[in-house]
């Protein structure tokens, strides 16, 4: 299984990105963003990336939902202990100030 990358299509299914190789790869294992990279057909991958970079397709991805939510995902993952308690803690000051808001809303 391949760990979500952003890749940018070359040809139909010829795909080519910084973390990837270059290689053919079925449409069921792609997801399609709205990020645009306007290229050439056969294009080098040394121009791809130049292009890539000039383009900031990494920054323009990370401004997306899906970048965030891997972004917090690889935030999560690195937390020490004690930072995992932190959030916990927080967490639950924050659920017992909605629980107080929807009892007063009841009421």
């Amino acid at each position: 299984p391949h760990l979500p990358q952003l890749i940018s299509p070359v040809l139909q299914a010829l795909v080519d990105g910084p973390n990837l190789k270059r290689g053919i790869y079925n449409f069921r294992r792609m997801a399609v963003t709205g990020i645009k990279l306007p290229i050439s057909k056969s294009v080098k991958s040394t121009t791809l990336y130049k292009a890539w970079e000039a383009a900031d397709l990494d920054g323009q991805f990370g401004k997306t939902s899906w970048g965030q939510k891997l972004a917090r995902q690889e935030r999560r993952k690195n937390l020490t202990d004690f930072e995992r308690f932190k959030v916990k803690v927080l967490k639950a000051k924050k659920n017992k100030i909605i629980k107080s808001k929807l009892k007063e809303l009841k009421n």
